[in-house]
């Protein structure tokens, strides 16, 4: 529009200035039905385009500018017009109603050489009632259940008309938005945990728990009654200020002490060995990491000459890190592994050494026996001394037998000495 009222007027300033211009005089005219809206529905806040069209009733081309008025102010700035002999120039603009209401539009026709004109046509006046449309939405408020457009319905809105504002937690006619203590509990908004509720405004840890109501208040992990028992500041979740918080301080008292690595109570920055491998710190190449320790099941195993033996080292441990290596020397064979078996050729006791390295490098060992027995030696054996202890009991048995005989037969003979 601004572009048509640019040009429109470039070519007026072009035809005043021309020697061949000649300022026509004759007759502009608006009728009523000259005068056009956009649409029959009109909405506060929502664009209309009124239309205007000029009528030239002279023989001779005419210049004039139209100007549109609501309620006696002006809508735009007028708009040139240029019409032909006996033709028409249309002109618009565009119009927001700012309120509803009735308005009174205005479309007058100003002649650029009125000694002609017919002033009586000039002017027409239209009324038209725009209709409430608060948020611009395209409903009249009358039909609009959010009528101020806030998201909230208008029965739940505690200000149905402010876009701004919609709840009134206290009810003292100042909507939550504006309001620096929604709850009125004396407490500002900003330093109240619980703006909308008057019961309660400290939440320490920020769990959504009341203080009034948590039994943890400052979110540590400690219960209210466990720091009562420590000491210990419920408000506070590093009562001593040293950087650990209570829960995982050993010494939640002591702001010189918050670690104790190997659990025996003394803080590490004093304990001569502080993760507990029984080597003191200055010899421990590692002395914030606790060697391994290598455990077996069995420590004495039975086993067969040629039989597979199974050596478990699961059982091993390291409390602050991983065993990362299983060694297991037999001193002419060396395996590696949680779980390792081997056989053995020859009887006897072998000595098998069990060692476990970490993530740290750091090592320990353990020393295994293994009875190695000739199963089938000890078989003959057995064998051989039941066979023997046999043969003496059927010896001793015969002996006895003979003996025995020899007895009845010695009585018969006497008897029968006796009767002669």
């Amino acid at each position: 529009m601004k572009i048509r009222n640019y040009l429109a007027s470039i070519l007026i300033g072009i035809l005043l200035i021309s020697p061949l211009a000649k300022a026509n005089s004759g007759d502009l005219s608006l009728t009523e039905n000259s005068v056009s809206f956009s649409t029959d529905y009109f909405l506060e806040n929502y664009s209309v385009r009124i239309w205007a069209s000029v009528e030239n009733n002279s023989p001779h081309d005419l210049l004039g500018s139209v100007r549109f008025m609501a309620n006696g102010e002006n809508l735009d700035s007028d708009q040139p017009i240029s019409a032909l002999a006996g033709n028409t120039d249309d002109v618009f603009v565009d119009w927001i109603p700012p309120y509803d209401g009735e308005y009174t539009i205005t479309v007058s026709v100003i002649p650029w050489d009125s000694s002609e004109d017919n002033p009586d046509n000039n002017m027409v006046t239209k009324n038209i009632l725009v209709l409430a449309d608060m948020d611009g939405d395209g409903i009249t408020d009358a039909d609009d259940t959010d009528r101020d457009g806030d998201g909230t319905l208008n029965e739940e809105d505690a200000f149905p008309d402010n876009g701004n504002e919609s709840k009134d937690s206290d009810g003292d006619g100042i909507g939550n938005n504006a309001d620096e203590d929604d709850d009125n509990d004396g407490v500002n908004d900003s330093d109240d945990a619980f703006p909308e509720n008057p019961l309660y405004w400290s939440d320490t840890d920020g769990d959504g728990i009341p203080d009034q109501e948590d039994e943890d208040i400052d979110g540590d992990g400690l219960t209210n009654d466990e720091e009562s028992e420590k000491g210990t500041d419920p408000q506070n979740i590093d009562s001593d200020n040293d950087g650990v918080n209570d829960m995982q301080d050993p010494f939640p008292l002591n702001s010189e002490e918050n670690s104790d690595l190997d659990g025996d109570g003394i803080g590490d920055n004093v304990d001569e060995d502080m993760d507990g491998d029984g080597i003191v710190n200055k010899e421990d190449s590692v002395p914030d990491n606790a060697a391994p320790q290598a455990q077996v099941s069995e420590n004495v195993i039975l086993t067969g000459i040629d039989e597979d033996v199974s050596f478990d080292a699961s059982e091993s441990f390291d409390t602050d890190g991983n065993i990362v290596k299983y060694i297991w020397d037999f001193g002419d064979v060396q395996l590696s592994g949680e779980e390792v078996s081997i056989s053995f050729n020859e009887s006897g006791v072998k000595n098998a050494l069990l060692t476990v390295i970490d993530d740290s490098g750091q090592e320990d060992s353990i020393e295994i026996k293994v009875r190695v027995l000739n199963y089938k030696f000890i078989l003959f054996t057995l064998l051989l001394t039941i066979v023997l202890i046999s043969l003496a009991f059927y010896l001793i048995y015969r002996y006895n037998r003979r003996a025995s005989e020899k007895r009845g037969n010695k009585k018969s003979f006497n008897k029968k000495s006796k009767k002669k």
